[in-house]
């Protein structure tokens, strides 16, 4: 190649020409797994790097959805694959994860000082027992907040605090809350045997004022005594937080507040020069995040750390005059916080009717003619529902996500039972999932194809992805749950026990069939497995093991070797089938291009079949065949993408097929093709080719095929008979 100087003098130029370019590896099997987790972020892909963490942020299964989710991912991380994780949203409004502080208003002064302000006594709707078993919680305590820190004795996993009069005897029973606010940061509430965590106070909005104007670092010089002489029920007493210039919950003074502070507050409007406010000014609240620690240096006392102040109105159509923008205290928490939610309760009607009167500039009297409450849960918002008929749209959204084979590699995407979960909640309305109480006809019998409408758009939405969106992956799918498990037990012919296949699950997979594609398996089983967490039994579909099982079998040999049989189908932590088909029932499932699972008395239950569900027989009906050819290509393309804009010549073609080369070269080598063959060079890249700024490439493989069928004679023959003449008259 001609070298073009830069010198323009007598000497030397030195220039590095880098041509050791070579075939890249693609390592380790990616997988793609969305379902339903009890904590983390929605509708967002992550790759999540190991067990420990995978549970940190998805958290413990609370229910049947989850499991499939949470052992899922397990297997993909136990068996060495990279697991991209994507939680879907539930269709109410929270999910049962978060600690709960319960906030109940009464008439009286809320809080020892707090007597400017008289919140309204009646018609608030209740936060239940019922309510809080609902989302798990059966161990509540109660909290006075007019002592805030008067914790109980005991560690509770939800404090129910009450805003009441000053020594007024406080409720013990749930049924008198009227509003939670959540823990999304998901630390312990706190009691005196679990002395660190989160802490909120409800206060007068000018206190939280002056508390944001600390935590900006503005300068304060209003008085504030909030948060001193506070003692535990146990004698313990609480030291001031004088190292953040304000006491936070020492008491709620009736100290007088500049007009500096007052202006502060957006929605402030003074009037006869500063002697009176606006009476909008009374539909305000202050809360106060706080964090209990306890202090080394003060012999262990505890400390009140402030972490962040929200001040805004009850009204959640409350606006800004100057921005537009809400400040519904609410709306304000749940975009700002970082510890914090609130919820409305919109189970009963329209937002109450504020009757305010403002006597002066310190007297400010709340009064209600309306009967709703401030905040709250309704039981719907409570429980875990699913809209299966919008499962399939939320996939959408994070298949658009990965959908960039630039960007992130994906192997295998594995359905985790959410077909099932789609076909079991395509209620109107939504539903919970709980497919063992579950009577709609359609979640019970299998009679027609329409029973299945719901699981067949989800499983289709897979492929497509793999097939249409990727094209470098393809996906593990299961039948639904229904097909092969009654209930929460097996098909049982109580007549003839060993025609249960035939006369019950062996009827119904006609309905499961057609799908017809090289980018998707299907497996046929579920297995029954103990949850680590319950110690019950509960039924997973075969994707969650099969995930592992394709893992391990990349692991320890190679992408083109048939995940399946004794040596590499081996499937762990399962104690039962749903059901074990014999020869003729496997027969009938495998000619219909479907997988299965199979236990065998000393070697255990063992994945079995590699069929892809496309219906033409061809080489592409075999799963690693498929395997081999979406590896293959994505290599091909890593290598081919550098010679885009090179000159379209010989010595470009021929330095294509020289990076191509050794791909297929080691392959074959290692037992994945029988031969294969590269063209790009004259034959197929024409002048009228390269005229259309084309180059072309075509790849000739044989694919090595996998022993599904041993066929074994044994042959008697004579004793002087010779061997040569008996093996022509029978091969």
């Amino acid at each position: 190649m001609p070298i073009q100087r830069n010198i323009q003098h007598p000497g030397v130029e030195i220039r590095e020409i880098d041509k050791s370019q070579y075939t890249p590896a693609i390592e380790g099997t990616y997988c793609l797994l969305a379902g339903y987790a009890d904590k983390g972020e929605e509708s967002n892909p992550m790759i999540v790097s190991d067990a420990q963490s995978f549970t940190s942020i998805y958290g413990e299964p609370t229910n049947e959805a989850e499991r499939y989710f949470y052992y899922a991912g397990q297997e993909i991380l136990r068996t060495g694959g990279t697991l991209i994780a994507a939680k879907l949203p539930y269709d109410n409004l929270i999910s049962n994860h978060y600690k709960a502080i319960g906030i109940n208003i009464t008439d009286g002064n809320p809080i020892s000082g707090f007597t400017a302000a008289t919140p309204p006594n009646t018609g608030f709707t209740t936060v239940t027992s019922e309510q809080l078993s609902a989302v798990g919680y059966t161990d509540y305590a109660t909290v006075d907040m007019s002592n805030p820190l008067n914790m109980p004795t005991t560690d509770y996993d939800v404090l129910l605090a009450g805003m009441t009069s000053s020594g007024a005897s406080f409720p013990t029973t749930a049924s008198t809350y009227d509003f939670l606010i959540v823990d999304k940061s998901k630390q312990t509430i706190q009691g005196t045997d679990e002395n660190e965590g989160i802490l909120i106070a409800i206060v007068d909005p000018i206190d939280a004022l002056n508390v944001q104007r600390v935590l900006s670092g503005a300068a304060d010089t209003d008085s504030m005594d909030l948060l001193s002489g506070f003692t535990t029920s146990d004698g313990r007493t609480y030291i001031d937080g004088n190292d953040m210039s304000v006491n936070l919950i020492d008491k709620f003074s009736n100290s007088s507040v500049s007009e500096d502070i007052m202006r502060q507050f957006p929605t402030i409007e003074f009037f006869d020069g500063g002697a009176s406010i606006n009476k909008e000014y009374s539909h305000h609240i202050g809360v106060i995040v706080c964090q209990v620690f306890t202090s080394n240096q003060d012999e262990g006392k505890f400390k009140i750390g402030i972490l962040e102040a929200f001040v805004g109105s009850i009204h959640n159509d409350a606006r800004d005059k100057s921005t537009s923008q809400s400040i519904y205290i609410a709306d304000l928490i749940n975009a700002g916080s970082r510890y914090i939610q609130m919820f409305y309760n919109n189970s009963n009607g329209s937002l109450p009717v504020w009757q305010n009167e403002v006597q002066d500039n310190d007297t400010i009297l709340y009064k209600s003619s309306s009967t709703y409450p401030l905040i709250g849960f309704d039981k719907d918002e409570t429980e875990k529902k699913i809209k299966g008929g919008e499962i399939k749209s939320e996939l959408q959204k994070i298949y658009e996500k990965v959908s960039n084979i630039d960007e992130i590699q994906i192997d295998l995407v594995i359905d985790g039972g959410l077909s099932t979960i789609a076909q079991f909640t395509d209620d109107a309305g939504g539903t919970l999932y709980e497919p063992i109480i579950d009577v709609d006809p359609d979640d019970v019998t299998i009679t027609q194809p329409s029973d299945l409408a719901t699981w067949r758009d989800i499983v289709s939405e897979m492929i497509i992805f793999c097939r249409d969106a990727r094209k470098d992956c393809m996906t593990i799918l299961d039948v639904p749950r229904h097909l092969v498990i009654e209930a929460n037990s097996k098909y049982i012919r109580p007549t003839v026990p060993d025609n249960t296949f035939s006369n019950t699950i062996g009827q119904k997979l006609k309905y499961v069939t057609g799908l017809n594609s090289s980018y998707a398996a299907l497996y046929a089983n579920w297995f029954k497995m103990v949850d680590g967490f319950t110690g019950n039994n509960f039924w997973i579909p075969q994707s969650v093991k099969m995930a592992g099982i394709y893992i391990y079998n990349d692991r320890i040999a190679n992408i083109w070797d048939a995940p399946a049989g004794l040596n590499r189908g081996i499937i762990y932590g399962v104690n039962d089938l749903a059901f074990n088909p014999n020869d003729k029932d496997a027969d009938q499932i495998y000619i219909k291009s479907i997988n299965y699972a199979k236990r065998y008395p000393l070697d255990g239950f063992i994945a079995e079949g590699q069929k892809t569900t496309q219906v033409k027989p061809s080489a592409f009906d075999r799963v690693n065949v498929r395997r081999l050819f979406l590896r293959l290509e994505r290599l091909a393309y890593q290598v081919s993408r550098y010679f885009v804009y090179e000159p379209n010549n010989f010595f470009t073609r021929r330095r294509l097929v020289d990076m191509l080369d050794p791909i297929f070269s080691r392959v074959k080598q290692q037992g994945g093709l029988y031969d294969y063959l590269i063209v790009c060079d004259e034959r197929n890249n024409t002048p009228d080719v390269i005229d259309r700024n084309e180059l072309k490439v075509a790849i000739y493989l044989k694919p090595v095929k996998t022993v599904e069928f041993i066929l074994i004679d044994f042959i008697a023959t004579r004793t002087g008979g010779d061997f040569s003449e008996i093996l022509d008259e029978t091969l």
